[in-house]
Parts: structure tokens; sequence; C-alpha cells
């Protein structure tokens, strides 16, 4: 089981991080959707991913759930090429849990293969 302070806590401060390393001058995604998938880059798209569902909080309601995944669809295309081979897997499972999620049905970021995923994710990016 993850525990969810630590977990949080080391999430908000790789979102810090990645809020300010995600972006350039004009403010465009940066240089991850397009260069080859490297740890550094998958890690600060993740956190950028993250950031709503830290920012709902770890007891969000279901409509809290649903707005943070609705904020992060359009970079989940470019945070699965961003995805390094080792990683992968992963990161499809839990992209696919957020694009449900989006769609109305949060009960995907809770099962375990999505938990198990998120856990890999957690251990990969360390903060």
């Amino acid at each position: 089981m993850i525990d969810g302070k630590r977990w949080l806590t080391g999430l908000l401060i790789v979102s810090a991080g990645a809020l300010v390393a995600c972006k350039d001058d004009d403010g465009d995604r940066g240089a991850y959707a397009t260069a080859a998938p490297t740890r550094e880059a998958f890690c600060a798209a993740m956190a950028k991913i993250d950031a709503p569902f830290v920012e709902a909080g770890q007891y969000a309601s279901r409509e809290q759930k649903v707005e943070a995944a609705k904020k992060v669809t359009d970079l989940l295309n470019d945070t699965a090429k961003a995805a390094p081979p080792e990683i992968q897997a992963a990161a499809n499972t839990k992209i696919a849990a957020i694009r449900t999620t989006a769609d109305g049905e949060p009960s995907k970021l809770i099962d375990s293969a999505t938990l198990d995923a998120t856990q890999k994710i957690k251990d990969y990016c360390p903060s």
C-alpha cells in the first residue's frame, strides 16, 4: 500500500520542479513532446499530469477527480510518447485510467493495475 502522505509530499516536490521544467519561454509544453524518451522528460511530464490530482487532494470527490483528469487530457498523448521503454507499460496503464476518469468514470484510478502502475512510476521517478 502506498503511504499517502509520503506519496503526496513527493509528488508535490516533483510537480513543482516539473511545472518550471516543462515550460519554455514561449509557454509551450517543452521539448519533452518531441525529444527522444528520457527519464527526466517522462518524469516531468508525469508530474505535470499528477499536479491537478495532488491539488484536488487524497480524498477528492468523484467530481474533483473527473475535473482533474479533464485538465490534463491534452497532455496524455505527449506523455505516452515521452515514456522510455522500461516504463511504457506502467505509463500506458495510468494514462488509460486518467482517460477513463476524464470520461466520467474515476474508479480505474484505484484499481489494482493502476495502483501498481502508479507505484512503478513513483519508483522510476523518485522525488
